[in-house]
């Protein structure tokens, strides 16, 4: 569902505002007619029909079809071709495509078929179902899940660096102790970064801009 809301939202960023093709009908259960608008993928390889009832249907009847698009080259030839002028098109990519025309079809549709109302006689044919409040709800939801997970990962930072911190008081109090185990442990560490520094070195700027032990 998330992709295909996102497919619609990409479909009007790209023209700013919804660019719904003049002419064409609108179908239920489908976003659009967009105008300039070709859907990515082949879904039934593409499988194309001479009118738009026909792809409604079929597009309807496979759980992958994402939507339907309308050829722009050439309707006589398209059919000459056996080849049809409807495609239906898997998605949620798209690009833009002068003369093509795309019906983006909704989730929860399947076996519906025809035009008009849908639902409790709501009628769902094109972008005016993406509305403010919904863009607006679901960014909101977004950043509620951010917002969550920084919690989560601050919540989890806390628990580790207390865990860190008394670790370390358990080892100070065994090493005041004089516990042999962990004096050899400290004494280990300590000539362990001792060494690590020596091998280092102090460096002094050569004046080329790098850097030299001494």
């Amino acid at each position: 569902m998330a992709s295909r809301f996102l497919l619609v939202i990409t479909v009007l960023i790209l023209s700013h505002q919804p660019h719904l093709a003049h002419g064409e009908p609108s179908l239920e259960c489908f976003d659009g007619p967009f105008e300039s608008v070709l859907l990515d993928g082949c879904v039934d390889d593409c499988r194309s029909f001479e009118t738009l009832e026909e792809a409604e249907q079929h597009c309807n009847a496979l759980a992958d079809c994402g939507g339907i698009t309308k050829t722009a080259y050439g309707d006589s030839e398209a059919i000459s071709l056996g080849v049809g002028l409807y495609e239906v098109r898997s998605g949620p990519g798209i690009q833009q495509q002068v003369g093509d025309t795309t019906w983006i079809k909704q989730d929860g549709c399947g076996n519906q078929g025809g035009r008009g109302s849908y639902g409790n006689g709501e009628y769902a044919g094109d972008s005016q179902r993406i509305s403010g409040y919904d863009r607006a709800e679901r960014w909101n939801e977004s950043l509620e899940a951010v917002s969550d997970g920084y919690s989560r990962a601050v919540s989890q930072m806390f628990w580790m660096a207390l865990f860190l911190c008394f670790c370390a008081a358990l080892v100070f109090v065994s090493y005041r102790r004089g516990d042999q185990f962990t004096v050899d442990f400290v004494d280990n560490a300590r000539e362990r970064i001792k060494t690590f520094v020596q091998k280092r070195g102090p460096r002094i700027n050569s004046g080329d801009g790098s850097y030299q032990s001494i």
